[in-house]
Protein backbone atom coordinates (compact mmCIF):
# COMPACT_ATOMS: atom_id res chain seq x y z
CA UNK A 1 0.00 0.00 0.00
CA UNK A 2 2.46 2.54 -1.43
CA UNK A 3 -0.12 5.41 -1.07
CA UNK A 4 -0.43 5.10 3.01
CA UNK A 5 1.51 8.02 3.83
CA UNK A 6 -0.05 10.68 1.63
CA UNK A 7 -3.14 9.70 2.65
CA UNK A 8 -1.85 9.57 6.24
CA UNK A 9 -1.39 13.39 5.39
CA UNK A 10 -4.58 14.04 3.83
CA UNK A 11 -6.00 13.17 6.81
CA UNK A 12 -4.27 15.51 8.77
CA UNK A 13 -4.41 17.92 7.28
CA UNK A 14 -7.92 17.28 6.71
CA UNK A 15 -8.74 17.08 10.53
CA UNK A 16 -6.42 20.13 11.22
CA UNK A 17 -8.51 22.32 8.72
CA UNK A 18 -11.76 21.36 9.35
CA UNK A 19 -13.62 21.99 12.71
CA UNK A 20 -16.88 20.61 11.70
CA UNK A 21 -16.55 16.90 11.98
CA UNK A 22 -20.47 16.30 10.91
CA UNK A 23 -20.40 18.19 7.54
CA UNK A 24 -16.98 18.35 7.35
CA UNK A 25 -14.56 17.13 4.09
CA UNK A 26 -14.89 12.83 3.67
CA UNK A 27 -12.06 11.30 2.41
CA UNK A 28 -12.86 8.18 1.10
CA UNK A 29 -10.14 5.20 -0.21
CA UNK A 30 -10.75 3.42 -2.95
CA UNK A 31 -7.64 2.54 -5.23
CA UNK A 32 -6.39 -1.29 -4.18
CA UNK A 33 -9.07 -2.25 -1.77
CA UNK A 34 -9.30 -5.45 -0.97
CA UNK A 35 -9.63 -8.17 1.77
CA UNK A 36 -5.29 -8.20 2.27
CA UNK A 37 -5.21 -4.27 2.18
CA UNK A 38 -8.14 -3.25 4.10
CA UNK A 39 -6.89 -4.47 7.48
CA UNK A 40 -3.92 -2.47 7.73
CA UNK A 41 -5.89 0.67 5.99
CA UNK A 42 -8.76 0.47 8.80
CA UNK A 43 -6.23 0.19 11.53
CA UNK A 44 -4.17 3.09 10.19
CA UNK A 45 -7.18 5.35 9.76
CA UNK A 46 -9.67 4.01 11.95
CA UNK A 47 -8.31 6.38 14.94
CA UNK A 48 -8.13 9.46 12.14
CA UNK A 49 -12.20 9.07 11.83
CA UNK A 50 -12.30 6.95 8.48
CA UNK A 51 -15.66 6.60 7.56
CA UNK A 52 -15.81 5.15 4.41
CA UNK A 53 -13.56 2.74 1.66
CA UNK A 54 -14.35 1.71 -1.88
CA UNK A 55 -13.73 -0.71 -4.09
CA UNK A 56 -14.75 -2.47 -7.50
CA UNK A 57 -14.19 -5.77 -6.25
CA UNK A 58 -13.89 -6.90 -9.41
CA UNK A 59 -11.06 -9.16 -11.53
CA UNK A 60 -10.52 -9.57 -15.18
CA UNK A 61 -12.67 -12.89 -16.02
CA UNK A 62 -12.67 -14.71 -19.98
CA UNK A 63 -15.93 -13.36 -21.84
CA UNK A 64 -18.82 -15.56 -21.60
CA UNK A 65 -19.32 -14.17 -25.75
CA UNK A 66 -20.50 -17.44 -27.72
CA UNK A 67 -19.25 -15.45 -31.26
CA UNK A 68 -15.51 -14.24 -30.85
CA UNK A 69 -14.66 -12.22 -34.00
CA UNK A 70 -11.67 -12.80 -35.42
CA UNK A 71 -9.54 -9.62 -34.53
CA UNK A 72 -12.00 -8.35 -32.07
CA UNK A 73 -11.28 -7.90 -28.41
CA UNK A 74 -13.25 -6.03 -25.65
CA UNK A 75 -10.57 -3.61 -25.08
CA UNK A 76 -8.82 -5.40 -22.64
CA UNK A 77 -5.71 -5.86 -23.42
CA UNK A 78 -3.91 -7.83 -26.17
CA UNK A 79 -5.46 -7.75 -29.68
CA UNK A 80 -8.12 -10.38 -29.57
CA UNK A 81 -8.44 -10.91 -25.94
CA UNK A 82 -12.46 -11.54 -24.99
CA UNK A 83 -11.55 -10.78 -20.98
CA UNK A 84 -13.99 -8.26 -19.25
CA UNK A 85 -13.85 -6.53 -15.83
CA UNK A 86 -16.36 -8.20 -13.78
CA UNK A 87 -17.50 -7.47 -9.63
CA UNK A 88 -17.17 -10.36 -7.85
CA UNK A 89 -20.00 -10.65 -5.25
CA UNK A 90 -17.91 -12.83 -3.17
CA UNK A 91 -15.21 -10.50 -2.81
CA UNK A 92 -17.46 -7.72 -2.03
CA UNK A 93 -19.02 -10.01 0.93
CA UNK A 94 -15.96 -10.91 2.27
CA UNK A 95 -14.50 -7.24 2.44
CA UNK A 96 -17.99 -6.03 3.61
CA UNK A 97 -17.32 -8.21 6.71
CA UNK A 98 -14.03 -7.81 7.27
CA UNK A 99 -14.90 -4.07 7.48
CA UNK A 100 -18.23 -4.27 9.47
CA UNK A 101 -16.37 -6.64 12.05
CA UNK A 102 -12.89 -4.03 12.01
CA UNK A 103 -15.34 -1.29 12.63
CA UNK A 104 -17.42 -2.90 15.37
CA UNK A 105 -13.98 -3.79 17.33
CA UNK A 106 -12.63 -0.36 16.79
CA UNK A 107 -15.68 1.32 17.96
CA UNK A 108 -16.73 -1.07 20.83
CA UNK A 109 -12.49 -0.19 22.00
CA UNK A 110 -12.56 3.31 21.93
CA UNK A 111 -16.00 3.46 23.27
CA UNK A 112 -17.29 5.85 20.59
CA UNK A 113 -20.83 6.04 18.72
CA UNK A 114 -20.73 4.35 15.09
CA UNK A 115 -20.94 6.40 12.50
CA UNK A 116 -22.73 3.48 11.05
Amino acid sequence: MEGLPALDTIFKTRKSIIEDEAWGLAIMPGSGINKTTLPKLLRTFLPLNLREVHLSGGRWMQSEMMFKRSGMDLGAGKEGEMAAWRTDEQEIRLVRDIADEMWRDYYQLNATPSPR
